[in-house]
């Protein structure tokens, strides 16, 4: 990923922070420099809402959200945080 990469660019984001911080290449998404650019687009969008939003990625649906999700997941965050769906 580049410096200008959507996921990277989102400041005092504590979600963008975990997803920044997560070893990639230990889950089925891989390492964050070989993710497609659809989803590091459609990770930025998520990342940026105001509005809670979830993104299910791949065939094991891995679970992405955004700040504004944290108040409904109550004490599944972090642990829900990049992890594989329930």
């Amino acid at each position: 990923m580049t410096t200008d990469d959507p996921v990277l660019l989102h400041p005092g984001s504590e979600t963008a922070r975990l997803v920044r911080e997560k070893d990639w290449s230990t889950t089925p998404l891989g390492p964050m420099d070989q993710w497609p650019d659809s989803l590091r687009v459609v990770l930025g969008i998520c990342l940026r809402s105001r509005f809670p939003m979830f993104v299910w990625w791949g065939p094991e649906l891995i679970n992405l959200y955004n700040d504004a999700c944290i108040p409904l997941l109550g004490a599944r965050h972090p642990e829900l945080s990049a992890g594989r769906s329930p």
